[in-house]
């Protein structure tokens, strides 16, 4: 009888934690698919997973580079070894390795896609293109200023601006200050060609296309330039006042209405600061962020005027924690909001990539000094 007792109360109990299990998978389940918003996904796994940079292609497929090298002689890190090029199709999930660029040089690599549909490839020393159509590298010219830390973007003449960085002195040396030198690669020539400087030498700038075609530059002291592509010349266009001190990184998204969404971190582990701009009439008005206090967060546009705010984390006895969390923004309300749907790794410091049917792409980035290789999405709903 006390066996038959005893055995009874282990099914009891083992059925009780069947039903707390049921009951909170039900409830992430829940949480995930009915959120009026939308929900992260997990999207299959990248083959290289050392990723430097990421850009869009003109058929929607995501075209990734590496920069591995480490000593590894594992046979899947061989295949990875140095600068790799793979191509990632959002719809299945799938990778396929397409093979390394001609220049192996630089550590700073910046793919652009081009108007044509062809990328080209920014090593920090020399540019090459990438031709979809046949699979092959074709070395297009050498930079006139050799950088690293560097930014660029395609303007809406078809060119390429280059600016900021720093200036690389010799091989694996580079000049402690910012660049303020700048250029513009032209794909109908192949090659590039110096304009003015800029009034300020920046470390990794943000360059950003208005609605109308101008180009805004920011850096995390909070000044900002405007580059006339007519003129080829830069001037002092404003300054972020709010930024009490310098932004250790600063995201700059365009919204529907023509106004920027300016998020900052002040300071290393400083707390975030978002701020809505109007470069039109040079107006800055104060945000707050419910759930992201601390760290690199990723700032997207999304459909119908919103944006994802995801990433970041909290300080625990002074160490940096990724969180799960997400919000949105919405230009109706003017609002930050918190959403129920989280995101399925903490990471920090990933690549983030809009989709053209309006998902968001998140690759790689870090957990506790680990990397991150599962992919994974947020999905807006309709």
């Amino acid at each position: 009888m006390n066996k038959f007792l005893k055995n009874k109360k282990v099914l009891i109990l083992t059925g009780l934690v069947l039903l707390v299990v049921i009951t909170y998978n039900l409830y992430n389940f829940c949480t995930e698919y009915f959120d009026k918003d939308g929900r992260f996904v997990l999207a299959g796994k990248i083959l290289c997973p050392n990723i430097s940079s990421a850009t869009l292609m003109s058929n929607g497929n995501v075209f990734i580079i590496s920069n591995d090298f480490s000593n590894s002689e594992k046979k899947q890190d061989l295949a990875c070894k140095g600068q790799v090029a793979q191509i990632y199709d959002p719809n299945t999930g799938k990778t396929k390795l397409i093979g390394k660029p001609k220049d192996q040089r630089g550590n700073s690599l910046i793919p652009i896609s081009l108007q044509d549909g062809e990328i080209l490839i920014l090593n920090g020393e020399y540019g090459e293109i990438y031709d979809y159509r046949t699979n092959k590298y074709i070395l297009t010219g050498k930079m006139i200023y050799p950088r690293t830390q560097f930014s660029a973007k395609l303007l809406l003449d078809g060119k390429v601006l280059v600016i900021g960085g720093a200036p690389v002195i010799e091989k694996n040396i580079y000049d402690k200050n910012s660049n303020k030198k700048a250029e513009i690669y032209d794909p109908k020539t192949g090659k590039f060609t110096s304009i003015s400087d800029m009034n300020i030498g920046i470390l990794k700038p943000h360059i950003t296309i208005l609605k109308d075609g101008k180009v805004l530059i920011f850096d995390v002291s909070g000044n900002i330039l405007n580059y006339n592509p007519e003129t080829k010349r830069f001037n002092v266009f404003d300054k972020i006042k709010l930024f009490k001190n310098a932004v250790s990184y600063i995201s700059v998204t365009v919204l529907d209405d023509g106004r920027l969404l300016i998020v900052g971190e002040e300071n290393m582990h400083g707390k975030l600061l978002p701020i809505i701009y109007n470069p039109y009439i040079k107006e800055f008005v104060k945000l707050d962020l419910n759930d992201h206090q601390y760290g690199y967060v990723y700032v997207e546009p999304l459909l119908e005027g919103k944006v994802l705010i995801a990433g970041g984390g909290s300080i625990t006895w002074g160490t940096l924690e990724p969180t799960l969390n997400a919000e949105i923004f919405d230009l109706k309300t003017m609002n930050i909001r918190s959403i129920k749907t989280k995101m399925k790794k903490a990471r920090h410091h990933a690549i983030t990539v809009n989709l053209k049917d309006g998902r968001v792409l998140f690759l790689n980035g870090y957990f506790v000094e680990k990397r991150v290789n599962n992919p994974e999405m947020y999905v807006q709903k309709n």
